[in-house]
């Protein structure tokens, strides 16, 4: 099993703001086996450098196509169009000291290899196994320096002018390309954020297997032959699993992963995180479990990603209509639509718009546009700020005939027994709140400082089925009374 990159000379904060999302094979995702995320990274870069040809896949229509293997590139392509790919390292942030790890990630990138289906001479069917990328440079220059190691050896360093070529094999790229099983849309620079190794594909085959419904269901192993998590047998062909026990798996792979993704949504770089639950045969609480359920949530960078495509959808709709618009003028406006008004929004830009312009007929058909857009978002905004005010008067209202019921020390024995049987992943976060007694007769605990009380709501918020354990739990423990139905929970105020 691959360790997470701890030392990953991959600058983590490098080029974020060049980040921008990209379309990728799932069959080519699943060469990452075992790779580390500089490799993976180097991967995802290939992929990120062939962006027109999947362009040019779909506007061919050849995703229409019934065969398999669903080739991306044409036989014009592979002939005249596989340039070799160059990757600077300057957009890894990679230091000099690191060249050496460069050198050895390329090495081992092109040691992979992908499996031909061809016929020998007498007509008939063999496998071959060939190299995908043909060559991978990373030019070296004279200049460098020697040293003498712990040990005593004379030994050379040399340094790097920068940037990485590689060129896909022709003869293979059918196969590793192949799109009839789809593509995964991710950041380009997801193995770069990552921090555990199987991120970027536990990642890729979530979004594969469960995106489209939002759930799904994978057995271990399942899981383990697309990771590469186990070793095969040349001779016999048979595999050994890695991390045999699912304790283990589920520790250092599922969860592991899963809070990486929590962490990456939490900084608005990620667009899914993932809760999961095993489904264990006939009843059993050890051991394998049949399969494991998986539920993805959308973050709010999946949010973004559908905002920033809507609203560009009403710009060039908006500039269609009328040439002299200009999107420096359309933008500012659409921005300052709320999230929860941008229905309406639309639905006045489509349908209500062209109604109004083509009754008045105005002179300069570009400035009235602008005008209604402006106006439109200005009244809004006004009504939201009416409803505001009205809300908050009711609320202090509410709040002056009401005084909730405290009684410090209550259930205090209850929730240790809480925390003794319950050990889902939000054991660890509950465990450094204290516990203060009750409120209208619901167990109150408090944590120390409010970083720690948002990391327990993000926590809620990213996995509500374990949420629905840890309630079930306080309820058995409450004795399955309406005490059970609430956990109070804030955070020691300051003075």
């Amino acid at each position: 099993m691959k360790k997470d990159d701890k030392n990953n000379p991959i600058e983590k904060k490098a080029n974020l703001l060049d980040a921008r999302w990209i379309n990728t094979p799932f069959v080519y995702t699943e060469f990452f086996k075992g790779l580390s995320l500089l490799q993976q990274d180097i991967m995802i870069k290939v992929s990120d450098n062939i962006q027109n040809f999947i362009n040019s896949y779909f506007s061919d229509g050849r995703n229409n196509s019934k065969d398999v293997p669903r080739p991306l590139f044409t036989e014009d392509d592979k002939e005249h169009h596989l340039e070799p790919i160059r990757i600077t390292l300057a957009e890894y942030g990679i230091t000099a000291g690191h060249y050496d790890q460069i050198e050895k990630a390329v090495k081992e990138i092109l040691e992979i290899k992908a499996k031909r289906i061809t016929h020998d001479e007498k007509g008939g069917l063999v496998i071959q196994w060939i190299n995908i990328f043909l060559q991978g440079e990373t030019p070296i220059t004279t200049e460098g320096y020697t040293f003498t190691s712990k040990n005593g050896e004379l030994k050379t360093v040399t340094r790097s002018k920068g940037w990485l070529d590689f060129r896909i094999n022709p003869e293979v790229a059918d196969w590793v390309f192949d799109m009839s099983k789809g593509y995964v849309n991710h950041p380009n620079i997801i193995a770069r954020i990552s921090t555990a190794s199987h991120t970027p594909q536990l990642y890729s085959l979530l979004k594969h297997k469960c995106e489209q419904s939002g759930k799904g269901k994978l057995t271990v192993n399942e899981i383990k032959d697309y990771l590469g998590l186990f070793v095969k047998n040349e001779k016999t062909g048979e595999k050994t699993y890695q991390l045999p026990k699912y304790s283990q798996f589920k520790k250092y792979v599922l969860q592991k992963v899963q809070s990486d993704l929590v962490r990456m949504s939490q900084e608005k770089q990620i667009d899914i995180t993932f809760d999961f639950h095993e489904i264990m045969p006939n009843g059993r609480k050890t051991g394998d479990p049949l399969y494991i359920e998986f539920k993805l949530h959308k973050t709010a960078m999946d949010k973004k990603k559908y905002r920033m495509a809507a609203n560009k959808k009403i710009v060039d709709t908006l500039m269609k209509r009328c040439g002299d618009l200009k999107e420096a003028l359309i933008e500012p406006i659409i921005i300052k639509v709320k999230d929860e008004d941008f229905s309406d929004f639309s639905s006045y830009v489509y349908q209500e718009l062209p109604g109004i312009i083509e009754h008045h007929y105005p002179e300069d058909v570009a400035a009235y546009t602008i005008a209604l857009l402006r106006n439109w978002v200005k009244n809004r905004l006004k009504k939201m700020q009416e409803a505001t005010q009205l809300n908050l008067f009711e609320q202090v209202n509410e709040k002056q005939n009401y005084t909730p019921k405290k009684n410090k020390g209550e259930f205090a024995e209850e929730w240790q027994q809480i925390l003794r049987e319950y050990d889902g992943i939000l054991h660890p976060v509950l465990q450094k709140a204290k516990h203060q007694g009750s409120i209208d007769g619901f167990i109150w605990i408090e944590f120390n400082t409010y970083e720690e009380y948002q990391q327990y709501i993000q926590m809620t918020e990213h996995n509500p089925s374990e949420m629905n354990t840890l309630m079930n739990t306080v309820r058995k423990v409450m004795g399955g009374m309406d005490h059970g139905r609430v956990l109070k929970t804030g955070y020691k105020k300051s003075n």
